[in-house]
């Protein structure tokens, strides 16, 4: 043992310290304690343990160093923030995709699409993608985007693999070797895409023109004071010269007052098309119309003469309502302190009363909140949702579906009881209605 400037060395014999460089002189045998030393202290891999190949690395940029993180988590060498990472390695890059078709490639991922077409769009995920390829899928512009499936690919995802509307974002995710979930602004099932869920859309009711109705077991209304939203699809199938019909949803009184529809036109030579509330209780100061209580959007561009159109009449509870057609707003009108369908039960026809056009109805529904705000959902691209609890879960009042529907004990619509085909409500409140003078279900359908 040394006294001075020296090294006590401790645990083990014979290994006699350098006291110029405080390395061991035994050889491989590791440093038990430093004492006393002054200058510089040399320690070899033999001396740390637990740290596997760190030991023996660098801070720096040759090849095998390690690299420090700066204080926010970045790689960084000597307090600096590394430039030289590949693009895209940390940020998403976007990519502008303006045509109506694109195949993703290992390019892709990890990246933003955004699709800007004003058509439909269709994004391909082919076969043998690198495994664990994703990317966001963005609809900027009008056209819908669909995720398709290539040769090989699987695609699921809980609704549909289509976009909901404008500003709708999709994530595709690696789910297993070709195969994709997809997640994000899903349109709803029924809509585009291969909804995964249970409802379909194969019938629609058929009306003559003559002496075809269609009557609830009980009256329905709508309280002023409450929110709610009337939402409907028909299509006139004899769209020829002047025709029109004054009875989707009817009052049991005739002319205006004390009464609330809809009613449907087409005219001639046009052939053209209209949709007109008659809502009984619209305050006369507040119409265009005077008195007789229209809310029209007039002979316009969006109601289809001969295709399917949907109709929605939505009240905020504070004497606000708008008529939506095909998801574009046809009138707003102010000042509706009353209620709308004073005691009537018939949703279509008035036989003897009320004659209806050549017309094909649909997904008839009276749901109790304002959908103004949603209608681009309930529109769906003219493709009737699902508007249960697996779809769009807007909770109706009444819903009749026209010939898809089922009562409690699993009757499908059209069934007889008496002499009258039956179009079963799906609501909790099974407000069933009767064909009246027989009436025909269509496969022709908004889907």
């Amino acid at each position: 043992m040394r006294y001075g400037n020296s090294i006590d060395t401790i645990g083990y014999v014979g290994a006699e310290e350098d006291a110029s460089t405080g390395t061991g002189a035994g050889g491989d045998a590791p440093v038990q304690s430093v004492a006393g030393k002054v200058g510089a202290v040399t320690l070899t891999t033999n001396d740390v343990s637990g740290l596997g190949t760190a030991a023996t690395k660098n801070v720096g940029t040759a090849s095998g160093n390690l690299v420090e993180l700066d204080e926010i988590g970045l790689p960084a060498l000597n307090g600096s923030q590394l430039t030289n990472l590949p693009v895209g390695s940390l940020f998403n890059t976007i990519v502008a995709e303006t045509t109506t078709a694109r195949t993703l490639s290992d390019a892709d991922c990890g990246k933003v699409i955004v699709c800007s077409n004003e058509n439909a769009i269709t994004v391909t995920i082919p076969t043998d993608l690198t495994a664990g390829f994703n990317c966001t899928v963005v609809q900027s512009g009008a056209g819908q985007v669909t995720i398709a499936a290539g040769t090989s690919v699987s695609v699921q995802s809980y609704s549909s693999s289509a976009t909901k509307g404008q500003y709708s974002a999709i994530n595709i995710i690696p789910f297993a070797s070709n195969s994709y979930v997809l997640e994000g602004d899903l349109a709803a099932s029924g809509g585009s895409g291969s909804g995964s869920g249970s409802f379909t859309n194969t019938n629609s009711l058929q009306f003559d023109g003559v002496d075809d109705g269609l009557l609830a077991d009980s009256s329905f209304q709508l309280s002023g004071a409450s929110k709610w939203t009337v939402s409907f699809w028909i299509q006139n199938h004899s769209p020829s010269g002047n025709e029109n019909t004054y009875a989707i949803f009817n009052s049991e009184s005739t002319g205006y007052a004390g009464n609330s529809y809809f009613q449907f036109l087409t005219r001639a030579p046009n052939n053209d098309g209209s949709i007109i509330v008659i809502d009984s209780s619209i305050v006369a100061a507040n119409n265009s119309r005077g008195t007789d209580g229209y809310a029209y959007p007039g002979y316009a561009s969006n109601v289809s003469p001969s295709g399917w159109n949907h109709v929605a009449y939505t009240n905020d509870g504070s004497g606000t309502r708008n008529l939506y057609i095909n998801n574009i707003l046809g009138a707003t009108i102010t000042g509706c302190t009353g209620d709308f369908f004073t005691d009537g039960n018939w949703i279509y026809g008035k036989p003897s009363t009320h004659t209806g056009l050549q017309a094909r109805l649909d997904e008839v529904a009276l749901i109790p909140s304002d959908l103004s705000e949603s209608m681009a959902d309930l529109y769906n691209f003219g493709i009737a949702p699902d508007l249960g609890a697996d779809g769009l879960n807007v909770n109706p009042t009444h819903w009749w579906r026209m010939g898809d529907g089922a009562d409690g004990s699993g009757n499908p619509d059209g069934t007889v009881v008496g002499d009258e085909a039956q179009i079963y409500d799906m609501s909790e409140n099974s407000n069933h209605a009767s064909v009246k003078n027989q009436g025909s279900f269509s496969t022709d359908t908004p889907s």
